[in-house]
This record gives structure tokens, C-alpha cells and sequence, in this order.
């Protein structure tokens, strides 16, 4: 136990825009990313954990010293933050129990943006299922991660936390619902991952219809549409303006804006119902750029997570 570590951050410690400033490798390079990291650590262990809400390395050395503080100068050397960076003296490092006890608590979502929200444990268990695919957990990890998903399961079945579930999602969801209030807004889903699945099998709960899903490869838009009746669309056709839409929800893992200020504008001047448009942004990098304007409204994770403490 004293041998694993984790070294991370999360948005109980930062803004999105502090988030934001880890680097984040592209979906496509998640494992060799871990490797690469796992090197840098000197660790035989690591298990590489991005969501939408936080960042966590967790890693552990069959070997050599245990868990210190230059660990924590390593990761964010990896991630890209410079010297003096105020969010880099914000990252957490926690070793041992400790470090055992913070899985714990985020993988039972009561680190979360949302108490209880239930997308987390999923979440690790499908960071801890790359980082095996990838030859990267062993004794210790693989005790550590055993228990958290018994726990985890334990927390979700037996207490009262997940009796009514809430999530980051439905919050989002429900922000449409309260600004087209009887009325039915032709809303975009852009992004076609866990959490753009999460938007189409929750959507209907909340009394919103997902019009059009669009993504930067046809054929996984193709595959989420069918399952909620939307018609699919490649990201470049959204964006170059087939159709017109009152909302946007927002979900992918690409690094820069994807609606910059100039056609967040666009969308907004033609929006069938003529109200503003409404921007719902689940990403970390953001997805949407803020703008300040009378026709546009944009609710990040900054906003949701508000919502949610006022809930």
C-alpha cells in the first residue's frame, strides 16, 4: 500500500480553465501516453484516469523509492505546466492510505462534481482496463483496483447516495428543459463517445428530443442516431450550417474550440424557435468558446457544476 501514489486535479481544486491547462493526449494515444508516463515515474504501475472533471495518475513501483514529492514535479512537467504556474502548485499527491482512500472516494463519486453522480465508477473501471490492455497493472495496482470497483458497486447497491440519480448530464439536460419550457427546441448533439451516449439514453427522461448528432467520422454519428431516431452528420456539415438548431450539447475530446465566438453567432441568428441559442458544454478542454452576447448562452462545467451545488 505505502508503494502506490496518485497525482492529480480535479475541479474541487481548480477552475475549468485551470483544467484545462493539462495537457491532454488525444484518445487515440491514451496508452502510449501512459506508458511514456509510467517511464517518466520510474513505476512499474499506472493507471492514466481523464474525465470530464478531473485528471488522476495513479501509479505505484514494485521497487525503488516510494511515493514523494518530486513525483508530483514529474507529472506536471508531463503535463505541461510551466514553473511558478498557480495551478500547478494545486495538484494533489497522495500516497499510501491516503492515496487508496482518494480512489476510493472518487470512484464512489463522493469526490464529484455531482454527489453520487453515477458515470465515475464506469469511468475508472474503463482507465483501469487501458492501462491492463497495456501491460501496466500488476500486484499492486491490480489488488488496489479490485477493491474499488467491490466498494464502488457496494456504495451504488446498498446506501442512499444513488437513490436518485444525478449527473453532470442531466443537469445539462435540464437546463435545456428550463429554457424552452413548452416548447420543442431542435437540439445538436456534437460528439459521439461515453458521454454523448450518456446525452441520448437520458434525453427523453428530461423531455428533450436530440435532432441531429454529429461527429468528425459519419459512421459513429450513424451508430448513436440510431439509437434515439436523430439524423447523423459529420462535424464539418454541422458547422457548415446544415439545418438550424435552438441548443447545442457538446461532448468531445478535441483540444481546441470547436464553436468559436464567429459561429456560435451564426448558429444563433437562425434558430428555428428565434430565441437564443443555448450551448450545453461537457467538456474539459472546452468545446465552446465563452462569449458574452444577448443571443447566445453558454453553460459549461463551471456553470453546471454551480447548478449542482445549488441543488
Amino acid at each position: 500500500m505505502e508503494r502506490i501514489g496518485i497525482v492529480g486535479l480535479s475541479l474541487q481544486e481548480t477552475d475549468v480553465a485551470g483544467l484545462e491547462r493539462l495537457h491532454r493526449p488525444s484518445p487515440e494515444r491514451l496508452e502510449l501516453f501512459a506508458r511514456e508516463l509510467a517511464d517518466e515515474l520510474g513505476a512499474s504501475e499506472l493507471v492514466y484516469l481523464a474525465t470530464c472533471n478531473r485528471i488522476e495518475v495513479i501509479f505505484a513501483r514494485e521497487l525503488g523509492h516510494l511515493p514523494q514529492p518530486g513525483d508530483r514535479e514529474v507529472v506536471a512537467r508531463v503535463f505541461e505546466l510551466g514553473e511558478g504556474e498557480p495551478v500547478r502548485e494545486r495538484l494533489h499527491l497522495h500516497s499510501g492510505r491516503e492515496a487508496v482512500r482518494h480512489l476510493f472516494r472518487v470512484a464512489c463519486s463522493l469526490d464529484s462534481v455531482v454527489l453520487g453522480e453515477d458515470q465515475i465508477l464506469a469511468q475508472v473501471r474503463d482507465a483501469w482496463a487501458r492501462s491492463e490492455r497495456a501491460g501496466l497493472v500488476g500486484r499492486l495496482l491490480g489488488g488496489l483496483f479490485e477493491q474499488t470497483f467491490q466498494i464502488g458497486k457496494q456504495v451504488r447497491t446498498e446506501t442512499e447516495l444513488s437513490r436518485i440519480p444525478v449527473s453532470v448530464v442531466s443537469i445539462g439536460l435540464e437546463e435545456i428543459a428550463r429554457h424552452f419550457r413548452e416548447t420543442l427546441p431542435r437540439v445538436a448533439l456534437v460528439g459521439a463517445g461515453a458521454m454523448a451516449e450518456l446525452v441520448t439514453k437520458n434525453s427523453a427522461e428530461h423531455g428533450v428530443k436530440i435532432a441531429a448528432i454529429a461527429n468528425r467520422t459519419r459512421e459513429r454519428a450513424e451508430r448513436l442516431a440510431a439509437t434515439c431516431g436523430a439524423q447523423a452528420l459529420t462535424l464539418d456539415e454541422l458547422l457548415a450550417g446544415r439545418g438550424g438548431f435552438d441548443a447545442l450539447i457538446t461532448a468531445t475530446s478535441m483540444p481546441g474550440y470547436v464553436f468559436g465566438r464567429e459561429k456560435l453567432l451564426e448558429f444563433a441568428a437562425r434558430t428555428p424557435l428565434g430565441r437564443p441559442l443555448v450551448a450545453i458544454d461537457l467538456a474539459v478542454p472546452r468545446d465552446v468558446e465563452p462569449v458574452e452576447h444577448a443571443s447566445v448562452e453558454v453553460i459549461d462545467m463551471e456553470r453546471l457544476r454551480a447548478a449542482a451545488e445549488g441543488n
